[in-house]
């Protein structure tokens, strides 16, 4: 990523164009693209791109400014220049500090569906985009900012967050890996490339329900469950199989 905010807003705009000459209609961006908050900073600017674009852009920064509220957040920005209220970053692993965590899980209409958004390690885990689902989110966009390994265990564990809840999501890495994956866990479009040159993704994707599945309804009670039923039948099978050798001695 380039360091300076202006030379960040270049690249973005650079990669938006050549999206949007692609078709793009839903624009994502990876975690912390920018160091800036978007309604304050580059506003003008932001809201040029999206009207000549034409496309709905899920824009993801951080704000480490002393005197400022420490945050790590997602907004989309429609093609009318209208901004949603922000998206903060649910699961803030060691070595972040950020004051502040994602309550209430919107998700935001559009006039392509309801979409939502949740940020790098949020993918790692089950509740997020549940919470997301349950609000009706169809797509969900996923920005993180990745090292070598980690990208791909993301983009595999984010296949599991589409999959539980029948939504689509769209997986957007800084450096070396995106991917977009459909309801049903299918790779729309994939690239994965270590070395991290620059690159445009771009796929048609089936947004899902909005209804989500009953995980969605039930949560991980579903897999404790399934696992509490393994458990049981193993010990059925195990206590069969001692009562089959008894009888058979005897």
């Amino acid at each position: 990523q380039a360091h300076s905010s202006q030379d960040r807003f270049d690249t973005f705009a650079r990669q938006a164009r050549a999206a949007a000459a692609q078709g793009a209609q839903v624009l994502v961006t990876s975690e912390m693209t920018f160091n800036f908050d978007p309604q304050v900073e580059f506003t003008d600017e932001l809201r040029a791109i999206a009207r000549e674009t034409d496309a709905y852009i899920f824009i993801s920064y951080s704000v480490l400014k002393e005197g400022e509220t420490r945050r790590n957040q997602a907004v989309l920005l429609s093609p009318d220049g209208a901004f949603s209220e922000p998206y903060n970053k649910t699961h803030i692993p060691p070595g972040e500090a950020y004051d502040v965590r994602e309550e209430a899980f919107p998700a935001f209409e559009t006039a392509l569906g309801r979409m939502a958004a949740m940020i790098c390690h949020d993918g790692n885990y089950t509740d997020v985009a549940r919470k997301l689902s349950q609000h009706g989110a169809q797509l969900i966009s996923a920005g993180f900012f990745e090292f070598p390994g980690f990208g791909e265990q993301l983009w595999q564990n984010t296949t599991f967050r589409a999959v539980e809840n029948h939504t689509a999501l769209v997986v957007t890495g800084a450096t070396s890996v995106a991917a977009i994956i459909d309801p049903y866990g299918r790779q729309v479009a994939l690239d994965v490339d270590k070395d991290g040159s620059e690159f445009v993704l771009t796929g048609d994707v089936s947004l899902g329900s909005g209804k989500g599945t009953p995980y969605t309804s039930l949560g991980d009670l579903l897999g404790w469950t399934s696992l509490a039923g393994l458990v049981a039948f193993m010990v059925f099978m195990s206590m069969e199989g001692r009562r089959a050798k008894k009888a058979a001695a005897g």
